[in-house]
């Protein structure tokens, strides 16, 4: 069995709206035919890894002293970011 070591900074849980970018065509389109075009709401939750003036990152998973499924979203793009701190510390 592994032994999970603690992590080095406290865990802190946060949810995050923000504005990504609609895909690209995979096809050549007709100007006249083309439709409106609106950038796409995300919301995304995670733990906080790391912060900085350009962007954020949130780690999905966290074991000792390894993450699974980092998301980096640029700060410009986010919309509302809210702690979901616990009172109580995970045990």
């Amino acid at each position: 069995m592994i032994e999970l070591q603690p992590a080095k900074r406290p865990l802190v849980l946060y949810a995050v709206e923000w504005v990504d970018s609609l895909g690209i065509s995979d096809q050549w389109e007709f100007r006249e035919e083309l439709g409106d075009m609106e950038p796409v709401s995300c919301y995304s939750c995670g733990f906080l890894e790391e912060l900085t003036d350009t962007k954020i990152v949130l780690a999905m998973t966290i074991g000792g002293s390894q993450v699974l499924g980092r998301l980096c979203i640029p700060r410009q793009a986010i919309v509302r970011m809210d702690s979901m701190q616990t009172k109580e510390p995970l045990p």
